[in-house]
């Protein structure tokens, strides 16, 4: 899957993060598949997105990737409009699996496979997938509803140089908040930030932008602004400073550097 992720057109992502294993999705997938089902489970076990499918058996690697591909081809077929995230025909349920799999804020997967045979069945593969939306209502919204560009699935770029991590790690083309034990030393995951510290410097420990402290943004390339009225503010005052008038007290670099 994470391989699929970095060749999704228009490309290359520059936000797509690196998918994880999860355990604790795997087990609720597994409770899933065992029941042989013929339809979602209604987040009944925890809120994550679902991607489920039928497969003969014996089973395969190649059966198992060609699944995984089939979900990913849903952008061609039945076509798919990455921007507004939205099937071209306007039925955004038939790419589902796509959002599920493709969307640049899926962090963790988790997949349960079980024999259906004694049932006259298929053998089930349930897989699980969280995101960094609130909720389900939060992901709907983002996603789905939104027709003016917002709810995009990834932003389109140099491979890691809009991560939501706050820092600019890239292991194999993909997001990751912490390079994977030997990786930096092997030269398999690298900074991506390098010579993009627009208004500041770039820290190689942490893969950081540190910016000046009149701008924002992981690369430092947003000006930082007020919030309201700044003729009379009293810069003494640590609130007034930090969340009304940062730029005109000098205080940007007191806020997030995340997206």
């Amino acid at each position: 899957m994470n391989r699929l992720r970095t060749l999704v057109e228009p490309g290359p992502p520059s936000n797509m993060n690196l998918l994880k294993w999860s355990d604790t999705l795997e087990i609720c997938a597994m409770k899933h598949a065992v029941t042989c089902p013929t339809a979602h489970d209604g987040f009944k076990c925890v809120m994550a997105s679902e991607n489920m499918f039928g497969i003969s058996w014996p089973l395969s690697k190649e059966k198992l990737e060609s699944k995984a591909r089939g979900w990913w081809n849903e952008m061609i077929k039945p076509g798919y409009d990455w921007y507004n995230a939205n099937a071209v025909n306007g039925k955004w349920a038939s790419a589902g699996h796509y959002t599920n799999q493709d969307s640049a804020r899926t962090t963790e997967v988790g997949c349960g496979l079980f024999d259906c045979s004694s049932q006259q069945k298929g053998s089930q593969l349930v897989c699980k997938y969280r995101t960094t939306f609130k909720d389900l209502g939060d992901y709907v919204e983002k996603v789905y509803r939104l027709p003016n560009g917002t709810s995009r699935l990834y932003e389109v770029g140099e491979p890691c140089t809009n991560c939501r991590y706050g820092n600019g790690w890239c292991y194999k083309d993909l997001c990751v908040k912490q390079c994977p034990q030997g990786t930096k030393e092997s030269g398999e995951c690298k900074c991506a930030l390098v010579d993009r510290c627009n208004k500041g410097t770039l820290n190689p420990d942490t893969c950081q932008c540190e910016c000046d402290r009149k701008h924002v943004g992981l690369k430092c390339d947003r000006s930082c602004t007020n919030f309201g009225n700044c003729k009379n503010v009293d810069c003494n005052d640590p609130v007034a400073a930090k969340t009304k008038c940062p730029a005109a007290c000098g205080q940007c670099d007191c806020f997030d550097k995340g997206e």
